[in-house]
C-alpha cells in the first residue's frame, strides 16, 4: 500500500513539474514574495545586531546602579532633555528629575536588574512624580517587568522602557549623535589639518 501511495505521489509531482516548466511565469510572484520575505528577515536581524552593538547594553549589564543612572543622564541630556541626578538617598522615588525636550517636568526611575522589575518600582516613581510635581514618569531597566508592573504602569500612566526599548533608544541616540558629530564639525578645524 505504501509503495502504491509513493508511486502515485511521484507521478503527481512529475506532472506538476512538467506543468510548471510550461507555465514558469506563475512561479515568479511566489519566488519574488519569498525572496522579499527572506530579505526583510535578514534585514531585521542585521538591524537588531547593529542596535545591540551601538547601544552598549553589555556594558550597562556590568555597570553599578549609580553608573547606569549617570549613563541615562548623559543619554537624555544629549537628546535635548535637561535632567539631573537626585541625591542617592532621600530621592523620593526618582533617580533623575528635569524637563523633557517638550518642556514637561519628568521623573525617571532607573533599575539595572538581572531579573524582572516589580510593582515596587512603579510605586516609587509615582511617589517621585507627586513629590517633584512632574507630569511625566518613566521607569527604565536593562531587564523586563512583571505582569503586575505592566498593569499598574498602564493604569497610572507610567512609561516603561524594558531591555528591548532601551536598546533601540540607545542605538538611535548613538546613531543620531554620530551623525551630528560628522555633520557639525567646522571646516578648517584642527581635526582636518
Amino acid at each position: 500500500m505504501r509503495l502504491v501511495a509513493s508511486l502515485i505521489f511521484i507521478a503527481l509531482a512529475a506532472d506538476l513539474f512538467r506543468w510548471l516548466e510550461q507555465h514558469w511565469w506563475i512561479v515568479l510572484p511566489f519566488a519574488a514574495g519569498g525572496g522579499y520575505m527572506l530579505f526583510r528577515r535578514w534585514k531585521r536581524r542585521r538591524d537588531w545586531f547593529m542596535a545591540l552593538r551601538l547601544s552598549g547594553i553589555e556594558d550597562i549589564d556590568r555597570m553599578s546602579g549609580q553608573l547606569f543612572e549617570q549613563r541615562l543622564k548623559l543619554f537624555f541630556n544629549d537628546r535635548g532633555w535637561r535632567v539631573e541626578l537626585t541625591p542617592s538617598s532621600g530621592d523620593y522615588g526618582a533617580d533623575l528629575v528635569g524637563r523633557d525636550n517638550a518642556g514637561q517636568r519628568v521623573v525617571i526611575q532607573a533599575k539595572r536588574y538581572q531579573s524582572a522589575v516589580g510593582v515596587h518600582a512603579i510605586q516609587e516613581v509615582l511617589g517621585g512624580k507627586a513629590h517633584y510635581g512632574a507630569s511625566r514618569a518613566l521607569v527604565i531597566t536593562n531587564s523586563g517587568y512583571s505582569a503586575n508592573a505592566y498593569t499598574l504602569a498602564e493604569q497610572a500612566g507610567v512609561e516603561l522602557w524594558d531591555r528591548t526599548r532601551l536598546i533601540k533608544e540607545l542605538a538611535d541616540g548613538a546613531t543620531s549623535h554620530r551623525s551630528r558629530l560628522t555633520t557639525t564639525r567646522p571646516r578648517g578645524s584642527e581635526l582636518e589639518r
